[in-house]
């Protein structure tokens, strides 16, 4: 079937997705295009086209030949489905929409068990059950978490890092964790400007980090009260700031995260540690999350620890 026949279908659809789907004058255009997924752009939001099994509200996943889409090509809204300049048609009735875990209040578990749970996945990690660090996250900022793991018990590392990137991260995600650790999640926010941008790739390593940080933030405050000082206005101003220092598909991924929202294995993974869930289960839902992207699964994983250690006074 050539491009110009192709009909494609949709198996799940994320929220906001299928919202700007249901608008009768959407349109847009192919914005980005990688191995992995078609970034759509239409106005100032950002969907996109997977052919894997990974869930967002941003999300559209189905069986598609990505290599026929290219960047530029123009989209609309055409009847009941979405129309590609090149012929190719999507549509999604009969699609399933994707909601993320929610927790309940009476499915909570005490801050002291949460706690130490967090603490026995940083061991794992730091131990290799996850994977060999050299190995697997070699180039992303979870090479940071023996460094946090030694600050939480009163060790400071003295390491020689020849990686670049973990060199310039190092000392204000040490700083953030100790932030965090302290009860001050708004000052790590502040610190966690320093790492806006940096890195490689649609999403850079310090974006996916800071974001794992701002989305276990934004569901501990919502889970235990009075346990984290939200500042919402700090917090918008940090991602007006960093709109213009990182490019749009991850600016609207921290936007997201800020916002409690991110893809079904992070969800997975905090419902796990919320709930106390025994360590096999923290870790197989961790491992699902490295799986994501080269190096943006472990960062959003090592963002995701620091932001937990803000209950950390609950020993």
């Amino acid at each position: 079937m050539s491009a110009a026949t192709q009909e494609w279908t949709v198996n799940c659809l994320g929220m906001t997705a299928r919202d700007l789907l249901a608008r009768r004058d959407f349109a847009g255009q192919v914005f980005a295009v990688v191995s992995v997924a078609v970034y759509l752009r239409a106005e100032a939001e950002i969907i996109w086209l997977a052919c894997n099994e990974v869930k967002h509200r941003r999300a559209i996943l189905g069986s598609f030949d990505l290599n026929a889409l290219e960047i530029g090509m123009q989209l609309w809204r055409r009847g009941e489905g979405l129309q590609f300049d090149n012929g190719i048609s999507l549509g999604w009735q009969g699609a399933t929409v994707w909601h993320p875990t929610v927790m309940t209040p009476d499915q909570l578990a005490p801050q002291e068990s949460v706690n130490m749970r967090v603490r026995q996945l940083m061991d794992a990690i730091q131990s290799g059950h996850l994977g060999s660090p050299l190995r697997d996250y070699g180039n992303s900022l979870a090479q940071a978490i023996p460094f946090i793991r030694a600050m939480m018990n009163g060790i400071t590392l003295d390491a020689r890092i020849s990686n670049p990137l973990i060199s310039a991260a190092i000392d204000p995600v040490v700083e953030m964790a100790l932030a965090c650790r302290d009860g001050n999640a708004m000052l790590a926010v502040r610190i966690g400007r320093a790492l806006v941008g940096l890195g490689s790739g649609l999403t850079p390593s310090g974006d996916d980090f800071i974001g794992g940080l701002l989305f276990a933030a934004y569901h501990l405050k919502m889970a235990y009260p009075g346990t984290i000082a939200w500042d919402q206005k700090s917090i918008d101003d940090m991602l007006a700031w960093a709109q213009d220092r990182t490019n749009p598909i991850s600016h609207a991924m921290l936007c997201d995260h800020a916002n409690g929202q991110g893809v079904d294995a992070l969800h997975n993974l905090l419902a796990a540690l919320e709930r106390d869930a025994g360590l096999d289960e923290v870790v197989a839902q961790a491992r699902r999350l490295i799986a994501i992207g080269s190096t943006s699964g472990w960062d959003m994983l090592a963002g995701l620890m620091v932001g937990m250690l803000s209950i950390s006074d609950a020993d």
